[in-house]
């Protein structure tokens, strides 16, 4: 299955999930093993790692709203690297799926 999303002509692949195991530009989903809504489960690592990005945005967002004076918020490229940093460890501390 492919859909033009360039608006050229160009076409991309779309994994099924269900595929020989080799993904690509066309090619199938994962490896045949588990059930296929199984593979579409992120894992307790991915979940947490993007928890903590979101939290930390909506930190800083609040941070900036209500408690920081204008001349002292929180600039966004600081919101930005806090955010890159506690997404990092999150992600390294939670252990992966045992599934």
């Amino acid at each position: 299955m492919s859909t033009d999303v360039s608006g050229t002509g160009g076409t991309i692949g779309v994994a099924t999930g269900t595929g020989s195991g080799t993904a690509g530009a066309g090619g199938g989903g994962a490896a045949g093993a588990g059930s296929e809504s199984s593979q579409l489960l992120p894992t307790r690592k991915v979940t947490a790692d993007g928890v903590a990005g979101a939290l930390s945005v909506v930190l800083v967002w609040a941070a900036n709203t209500f408690w920081m004076p204008e001349a002292k918020q929180i600039p966004a490229e600081i919101a930005s690297a806090l955010t890159t940093i506690l997404s990092f460890l999150v992600s390294y501390f939670v252990p992966e799926s045992t599934h």
